[in-house]
C-alpha cells in the first residue's frame, strides 16, 4: 500500500496527470491543452486527473462534441469532445466519429458531484494566467471561440492565444449530458 500512496498512478496505468501529485498553489493553476489548432484553458480546481483517451461508447442521437459515455472508475461517465464543441464547422473532421476514433488525453473534471470526461489532442503546460485586468481581450484575432459563453476569456500566454474555458457555463450548455447521467 505504500507504494500506491507514494506513486498515485500506480494504482491505474492510463493516469498521465493527477492534481493529488502537486503540492497546493495559492495562485490559480491553469491546465492548458489543444484541440484542432485551438489552445485552450481549465483551472485545476475541478480538474482531477488526465488519462489515455478511453473507449466510447457512442450515444444515438447525440451531437457531434459529444462523444460519449466512457467508463471511469467503474462507472459510466460522459466525454465532451473539445475540438467538437467549440469548432463544430472544423472542415478537416470526419462526419462520423467511427471515421475519427477519440485519441490523445482526457481531462477527468469533477463539479458540483458530478464527473465528466474532456477529450482534448494534446496537454500542452501547467502554469499561472495573467489575471483578468492583464489578460489581453482578443475579439479581433478569434472572434468566434472569445463570444463563446463557455469561454471566460481570452488571453495570451507563451505568446500563443489561450481560450480560458468556464467549466459550469460548458456543462450547464451541454444539457444532454445530464439526460445521459439519468441512464
Amino acid at each position: 500500500m505504500a507504494d500506491a500512496e507514494t506513486h498515485p498512478d500506480a494504482l491505474n496505468a492510463s493516469v498521465i496527470w493527477s492534481s493529488n501529485s502537486i503540492a497546493p498553489s495559492p495562485s490559480s493553476r491553469v491546465l492548458l491543452f489543444e484541440c484542432l489548432g485551438a489552445h485552450y484553458g481549465l483551472a485545476t480546481e475541478s480538474v482531477v486527473e488526465v488519462i489515455e483517451s478511453p473507449n466510447c461508447t457512442e450515444v444515438s442521437g447525440a451531437p457531434m462534441w459529444f462523444a460519449g459515455l466512457a467508463v471511469y472508475q467503474s462507472n459510466p461517465v460522459p466525454v465532451i469532445d473539445v475540438g467538437r464543441y467549440f469548432q463544430p464547422d472544423a472542415k478537416h473532421r470526419a462526419k462520423d466519429r467511427r471515421q475519427h476514433p477519440l485519441r490523445g488525453r482526457s481531462v477527468v473534471v469533477k463539479l458540483a458531484g458530478s464527473t465528466f470526461l474532456l477529450a482534448v489532442e494534446k496537454i500542452l503546460n501547467l502554469c499561472n494566467l495573467p489575471e483578468e485586468d492583464e489578460a489581453m481581450r482578443v475579439s479581433s484575432n478569434a472572434p468566434e471561440i472569445a463570444e463563446h459563453r463557455a469561454i471566460q476569456r481570452v488571453c495570451c500566454y507563451d505568446n500563443q492565444l489561450i481560450a480560458l474555458i468556464n467549466l459550469p457555463e460548458l456543462l450547464r450548455l451541454t444539457k444532454f449530458l445530464r439526460e445521459c447521467e439519468a441512464v
